[in-house]
């Protein structure tokens, strides 16, 4: 058995007040199956685990697991792919800023075709500014 406790805005209180829950672990120390009688030496620890689990369920913690949610490969994959999304660039990329640097077709152009070239990898950074250079000496009249 274990006491889980912690703090929570008590709105009457209109302070930090401590809240507690209860729960029971309960893992099978000594059983009987096809092979005979035996014992588990870690069910001490995955009782402990089970009732912090539970415990933590009722307050809310992993609710998307505990719902079930984590069953369902679609509601997996959506997950997945927000994760993806937010972790995308914010800003163009290598192939766009190339893109406008190709178009320009004056200096003005080619300096604005690449305001946003810190947004990305070193490596990127330096493709792009070898591609500049060689735009900007075509541009120039020199040789590309």
């Amino acid at each position: 058995r274990i006491k889980l406790w912690y703090n929570r805005f008590d709105e009457h209180l209109g302070d930090m007040a401590r809240g507690e829950v209860r729960h029971y672990g309960q893992t099978v120390f000594v059983g009987k199956n096809k092979h005979g009688v035996f014992t588990d030496e870690e069910a001490p620890k995955k009782s402990l685990t089970d009732a912090m689990s539970k415990a933590l369920s009722l307050l809310g913690f992993a609710s998307d697991v505990h719902l079930g949610l984590y069953d369902d490969n679609k509601y997996v994959s959506d997950l997945k792919t927000a994760i993806a999304e937010a972790e995308k660039p914010k800003g163009p990329t290598l192939q766009d800023l190339m893109a406008r640097l190709e178009a320009a077709t004056t200096l003005d152009d080619l300096k604005t075709s690449v305001v946003q070239a810190s947004l990305l990898s070193d490596p990127d950074k330096a493709t792009l500014k070898a591609a500049y250079l060689a735009k900007q000496s075509a541009l120039k009249g020199g040789t590309p």
